[in-house]
């Protein structure tokens, strides 16, 4: 007897990950997170001025980020995999820019990390690594949680001009971020994963955006200000982590109506 599906289908929530790899996947999240913010505002690694310390430091990360990308490919890519691809092409991008200031010839490198995502989606087409875009037509939170990587993008730029030292508030909403990512590959529940993805990316607006309503004229401004902020940055945010979900709504909706084109209107 065939089983009717509610509209939004659930993938299965058994691919839990277990604490150790958990753990050991979020490394690089914290290298191109929190630490990379430590470790701008030291003395003699400023990006501002091209470091070539700093240059180094976005060099590891990005070879470690590559590391990842291949050992998570060929182990089939599991969920920790995903936002592998955004943060890589965020650290290759970010490296490229600062390597630019260090050589004497300068090249426009603003569209580098949309051309590098393309890259790296192109490269997981290869025949090994199949495994990414199939998995992702089985479990359509693997694509939210690999979304997920544009808010840790997100929090890791510091407007160096709102908040020139270093404090909790610079590195709360990238541990918000890491902490929420964790908590998705622990939860078995699809909805609880979705859940924990958007309140690690409200709680952590809520603090990213305070510098940029704190120094209004009145409280009231302020007030205004910051929720019009965390609203247009939420919906925003929110519409394209649950955007894998619409394009699976759409398509059972459209199945739907390819299943049943008529409705039996005889009167009963």
């Amino acid at each position: 007897m065939h089983t009717s599906h509610s509209l939004i289908s659930f993938p299965s929530t058994l691919d839990q990950t277990p604490w150790f790899s958990a753990l050991l996947s979020l490394l690089p999240f914290v290298a191109a997170g929190s630490l990379r913010i430590m470790v701008s505002f030291q003395p003699g690694w400023s990006p501002k001025e091209g470091s070539l310390l700093y240059s180094v430091y976005l060099l590891l990360c990005t070879l470690a980020l590559t590391s990842g990308l291949v050992l998570g490919a060929v182990k089939k890519s599991p969920r920790w995999l995903y936002p592998y691809p955004v943060l890589l092409a965020f650290s290759s991008y970010i490296l490229r820019l600062y390597l630019g200031y260090l050589l004497p010839v300068k090249i426009n490198l603003q569209s580098s990390f949309f051309l590098s995502l393309l890259i790296i989606l192109i490269f997981l087409w290869l025949p090994p690594f199949h495994a990414f875009y199939q998995n992702i037509r089985q479990d359509w939170t693997l694509a939210s949680y690999g979304l997920y990587g544009l808010v840790l993008y997100l929090f890791s730029a510091v407007d160096f001009d709102q908040t020139p030292k270093l404090n909790w508030l610079v590195l709360l909403p990238s541990i918000l971020a890491i902490c929420a990512a964790l908590a998705h590959l622990r939860i078995r529940s699809a909805h609880g994963r979705i859940a924990a993805l958007l309140m690690g990316t409200y709680t952590g607006l809520f603090f990213w955006l305070i510098p940029s309503y704190v120094s209004m004229v009145s409280v009231w401004i302020s007030v205004v200000m910051g929720v019009f902020l965390l609203l247009v940055y939420g919906i925003t945010l929110t519409v394209i982590l649950l955007s894998p979900g619409l394009v699976v709504l759409a398509r059972q909706a459209r199945k739907g109506l390819r299943d049943n084109p008529k409705q039996d209107h005889r009167p009963r």
